[in-house]
């Protein structure tokens, strides 16, 4: 069972309109139209994973469009040998799941079961009526995998008894059962394993460094002078690792995790995909929360506000993408203050210094870290300079206009 075949579905992936939102029945009978074609074409014996990691808002609506037609044709057999568990549903969205009259409670009226996993790890089997059943789902979740013998021995229930829970089970395809190659024994397995469950949910950092490996972002033996007047013999080009839509909503959403939505500004600099990413993390803020940017003053000696916007007094957020000596940080938390606005904290996708830059006087988060230091000299002593090799300016600041 080691090799288990497996698709992750980003449930969000095919809607086109605020996809963040699941909140109509006009939406959910969109996405089960599409979903149950997808689902049709996954092979025999396959997990469909559905990812909730996106998903800020969700209601019963919704869900009674989506989700129960497409569990009653998948537990009735009409799907054929396919199995479905979501992933990544938080705590709050999984108490309105729970609540009275809500979805768990249909799912127990017409005896459905839906597993789930929070992002913290813990499952849960929504619309499960039956205790023993839902402590043997729980045990097998731990275990891996287990024999008719050994369940029936850990909860101490007769042979009978095992034997009717357990089928009720595989047929509602929240288990699966299979032979070993060499005794033919049967075992049953949970339809996600806990190893499988880590390696889904992995930390958005080694997402991060995933991608900056696959895409090269990194440039090498170039020759950039930064906005701290270093030159630099190797770049980081995050605009590679930030050209996807749904990406940057991801690390929005983690930052978001991190801080909270008591926010009232998120302040970044004029670089395009900092504006989308502030833009994400304020429309998760809720509220009115607004995504401001700066750039920097004819003279290029400070950072100057967007016309139009006032942070006085404000809670700020200061978002950079790339944290390499903190220049950029060092400007707009002097801009914040110059304009007395109060610094919830700083946070960058990718931190290039080698954990070297700090600022300890305000909560930092750094999404992704680089282990070695990008190559940077001092201009003074830059050996590229020598070499006469030409130098470009790094866009990391784009001025006024």
């Amino acid at each position: 069972m080691g090799n288990l075949s497996f698709e992750k579905y980003d449930i969000t992936m095919d809607l086109r309109d605020d996809y963040t939102s699941l909140v109509t029945r006009s939406k959910g009978r969109e996405l089960t139209r599409i979903f149950l074609e997808r689902l049709e074409k996954a092979k025999e014996g396959d997990t469909l994973i559905l990812d909730f990691e996106l998903v800020t808002n969700i209601d019963f609506s919704f869900l009674d469009a989506f989700l129960l037609p497409v569990l009653r044709r998948h537990q009735n057999g009409k799907l054929g040998n396919r199995y479905l568990v979501g992933l990544n549903l938080d705590q709050t969205m999984l108490n309105k799941l729970v609540r009275k009259d809500g979805l768990c409670d249909k799912l127990k009226q017409e005896n459905l079961i839906f597993a789930v996993c929070t992002k913290g790890g813990d499952p849960y089997w929504l619309g499960s009526t039956d205790k023993r059943a839902t402590q043997i789902m729980n045990y097998l979740w731990n275990v891996t995998k287990a024999s008719f013998d050994r369940i029936a021995l850990q909860f101490d229930i007769p042979n009978t008894e095992c034997s009717q829970i357990l089928r009720y089970l595989v047929g509602h395809r929240v288990l699966r059962v299979a032979k070993t190659k060499v005794q033919k024994a049967l075992y049953y397995h949970p339809i996600i394993e806990k190893a499988l469950w880590r390696k889904l949910t992995r930390p958005i950092s080694e997402e991060i460094h995933e991608m900056i490996e696959n895409l090269e972002a990194i440039e090498v033996g170039c020759h950039y002078e930064m906005p701290s007047g270093q030159h630099a013999e190797e770049f980081l080009h995050l605009s590679k690792v930030l050209g996807s839509s749904r990406f940057m909503s991801k690390i929005a959403r983690k930052i978001v995790d991190v801080f909270g939505k008591n926010i009232d500004v998120v302040l970044t600099t004029g670089i395009p995909t900092n504006i989308v990413v502030a833009q994400k993390i304020a429309d998760l803020s809720g509220g009115d929360t607004q995504s401001v940017f700066a750039n920097l003053s004819e003279r290029g000696d400070h950072l100057t506000l967007k016309e139009g916007f006032n942070i006085t007094g404000k809670k700020v957020l200061i978002l950079v993408d790339v944290l390499g000596s903190g220049t950029v940080t060092s400007l707009l938390i002097r801009l914040a203050k110059e304009k007395h606005a109060i610094i919830r904290g700083t946070c960058c996708i990718v931190d290039t210094s080698g954990g070297i830059t700090n600022f300890p006087s305000f909560k930092m988060l750094k999404l992704s870290w680089l282990e070695k230091p990008l190559r940077t000299f001092n201009s003074r002593e830059c050996p590229l300079c020598k070499k006469g090799v030409p130098i470009k300016t790094a866009r990391i600041l784009p001025r006024r206009t």
